[in-house]
């Protein structure tokens, strides 16, 4: 397949840049810093050091002499955009660009993957490591060596964000998996919005069991984000965090962790711009699968894989983000950016590998 390749694709960059230098010259100005930065560079005492902290704390400090946070942010920004355009310029085409411009500008991915953060460590190696997946799910072989590199990314993922890339980690192993073993076959036309339905009870139904086999662990994690970010002192949002042990409230966390109440618009009228990052990502979320599952309709064993894919992916998505970034509106972007590549870029950037190839070759006689 010819490739169509974007005329405007730097422009664009340069474009994004300038809309991350206001976006984060207009947080810092507002709140004083963003997420953990002065921690991060160095400026400011943390007790508590794990070994994400200790990365970050060791890479930005080459940059922490500079003193000026504006500064900082002029130079990250320049060389951050160009990894994300080195990254990606393979997989934007005329076909998608307006979705990659649409999620590229996101509010929340501007700010936490240009600034001194951990999760502007986190989302290089995860592209780099979706990068090989598409390669992998779209050739019938792939190189020993780039499976190695794989395991590599995953390592260095978990060194820099812990937890946050244990979904990455689960989508490696499902790959796998689902490349050697006949899972069989799907018929039917897959309907996003079913398939979203069927993602988010399997979420609820995971919780609740999670929750029964492993009581003590869970009591733990709800009272260490309870005084991590201070529940009790919200007003605004429940004062005591049961996300997994009260199941039927599970449809109110996920409203909480995507937009703001009322009270904190009025209080805080600037998280309006959360409530925008929240539905420029549902959006693209919602496109993105979508034509990923129009794309492979004609392919009954290729569907299924998909699916399963999907599913495991959107589960994660409620069975986490969407109950612990209830607990804090304001971490609720950041916490996501460390999900975008997987949920968004990664069927993206499928979409294109298969657009690429001809996808009768992917597995033979299925």
């Amino acid at each position: 397949m010819k490739i169509i390749k974007v005329n405007n694709l730097k422009s664009f960059f340069f474009f994004r840049y300038l809309l991350i230098i206001t976006l984060c010259f207009l947080t810092i100005f507002i709140t004083g810093r963003i997420a953990d930065m002065n921690v991060l560079l160095g400026w400011q005492k943390y007790n508590a050091y794990g070994t994400s902290t200790t990365v970050a704390l060791n890479a930005f400090s080459l940059v922490g002499n500079l003193g000026n946070r504006y500064l900082l942010i002029g130079l990250l920004g320049i060389l951050f955009s160009y990894l994300l355009y080195l990254l990606l310029r393979n997989y934007i085409d005329r076909k998608n660009y307006l979705l990659w411009q649409t999620v590229l500008c996101a509010p929340g991915l501007l700010i936490y993957s240009n600034s001194p953060t951990k999760e502007s460590l986190f989302i290089y190696p995860c592209l780099l490591f979706l990068n090989i997946l598409c390669n992998y799910l779209s050739n019938n072989s792939i190189k020993i060596f780039n499976i190695i590199f794989a395991i590599f990314l995953l390592i260095l993922m978990f060194a820099i964000r812990g937890d946050q890339s244990i979904p990455y980690i689960l989508l490696f192993l499902f790959s796998i998996f689902l490349k050697y073993i006949n899972v069989g076959e799907i018929k039917m036309k897959l309907k996003f919005l079913n398939s979203l339905r069927n993602a988010f009870f399997i979420s609820v139904f995971m919780n609740i069991i999670f929750y029964f086999l492993f009581p003590n662990f869970i009591d733990g994690i709800s009272s260490y984000l309870e005084n991590s970010f201070g529940v009790s002192e919200n007003i605004y949002r429940p004062n005591i965090f049961d996300g997994y042990n009260q199941a039927l409230k599970i449809f109110q966390l996920q409203y909480l962790s995507l937009f703001p109440t009322l009270g904190e618009i009025l209080q805080t009228p600037y998280k309006i711009i959360i409530m925008v990052d929240s539905l420029i990502l549902i959006g693209v979320f919602i496109k993105s699968w979508s034509k990923l599952f129009n794309l492979i309709d004609p392919y009954k064993y290729f569907k299924k894989v998909t699916l399963i894919i999907f599913t495991l992916i959107t589960s994660i998505y409620f069975s986490t983000y969407g109950i612990i970034g209830s607990v804090n509106l304001g971490s609720s972007p950041r916490l996501r950016v460390n999900y975008i590549p997987i949920a968004i870029m990664f069927p993206l950037m499928l979409e294109r590998k298969i657009r690429d190839r001809n996808l009768s070759s992917i597995t033979p006689n299925k």
